[in-house]
C-alpha cells in the first residue's frame, strides 16, 4: 500500500504500508516515539505551580491535598490507595473556610497522564470559567479547587464529603495510548460521598486539542451536565446528554 486515505479521518494506526513483512521504518520509528511519549506522560511528576498561579490570578480559592499514595510507582501498584484521601487532608478540608461557594467543588489530578494536565487544563479553564460565571446557577462566589496529586476519580467523593458539597467535578489525566498521551477526562457526580458507585458519574472523555474534543464543545457539555444535575438532583446513568449531535465523546457511569 502506498497511500493511506484513512489517516485523513483517524489517528488509529491503520494502513501504515509495509516493507517486506514489516511496516516501513518511518512508521516503526513513529510507534517508538509514541511509546516514549506515553511512558514519559505516565511517569513524569506533576508540577502544580503553574495551575496554582493561574487559580490565584483568577482569585479562586484552592488547596493541595494528598491521597494515601507516596510516589508514582506506589500509585500504579496500589490503585485502591489512590482512591483514599489522606486523613490529614480530609481533616484539613473539613476545617477549611474558603471565601467560596462549596456547593460545587472542582478537583484536579494528574491521574495517568501528566501531559494532559500540563497541556489541556489551563487552556480549557480559560474557556470554561467565563462561561460558568454567566450561568444562572452561579451565585457570584467562586467555586473552590482541590489539587490532588496521585489520585483516582473516586477521591473527589471524599473531598466533597469533607466540604459538604452537593456536586463534584474532577479533571483527570486519562490513560495514555499510542495515539494520545495528553488526553483529559472530566467526571461529574451529584451528591457524592465515600463509596459512591461509578454508575452515578458522568464522564466527558478525550478533551484534547487539536485532535480530540475541543474546549468549546467540552465547555458546552460540562455546563449542560452541571445545569441539569443541579436542576434534577441526579447524575450518572439517569442523566442523559440532550444536546444536538456534536461529535464529542460522553458517557454515563
Amino acid at each position: 500500500m502506498t497511500q493511506n486515505p484513512w489517516r485523513n479521518w483517524t489517528q488509529a494506526r491503520v494502513g501504515l504500508g509495509r516493507y517486506g513483512s514489516s511496516v516501513p521504518t518511518r512508521e516503526h520509528l513513529k510507534i517508538l516515539e509514541a511509546q516514549a511519549l506515553a511512558r514519559d506522560s505516565l511517569w513524569r511528576s506533576w508540577n502544580t505551580a503553574p495551575l496554582e498561579k493561574f487559580l490565584a490570578s483568577e482569585a479562586i480559592p484552592f488547596q493541595v491535598a494528598a491521597t494515601e499514595v507516596r510516589d508514582r510507582q506506589h500509585y500504579l501498584m496500589r490503585p485502591d490507595l489512590g482512591r483514599r484521601l489522606h486523613a490529614d487532608s480530609f481533616q484539613s478540608l473539613k476545617n477549611w473556610k474558603p471565601a467560596a461557594d462549596t456547593e460545587l467543588v472542582f478537583c484536579v489530578t494528574d491521574g495517568l497522564s501528566t501531559d494532559a494536565m500540563d497541556k489541556q487544563l489551563i487552556p480549557f479553564l480559560k474557556h470554561f470559567l467565563p462561561a460558568l460565571r454567566a450561568e444562572a446557577f452561579f451565585r457570584q462566589k467562586p467555586y473552590p479547587f482541590v489539587l490532588l496529586p496521585f489520585a483516582r476519580v473516586a477521591t473527589a467523593d471524599a473531598v466533597a464529603e469533607a466540604l459538604k458539597s452537593r456536586l463534584s467535578v474532577i479533571f483527570v489525566g486519562e490513560r495514555p495510548g499510542l495515539s494520545a498521551h495528553d488526553s483529559m477526562g472530566i467526571y461529574l457526580t451529584y451528591n457524592p460521598s465515600i463509596g459512591t458507585l461509578d454508575s452515578r458519574r458522568n464522564c466527558i472523555s478525550n478533551v484534547r486539542v487539536p485532535d480530540g474534543l475541543g474546549y468549546e464543545l467540552a465547555t458546552q457539555q460540562l455546563l449542560y451536565l452541571l445545569r441539569e444535575s443541579l436542576r434534577l438532583g441526579l447524575s450518572g446513568v439517569e442523566l442523559k446528554l440532550d444536546l444536538p449531535a456534536t461529535g464529542g465523546v460522553i458517557t454515563s457511569g
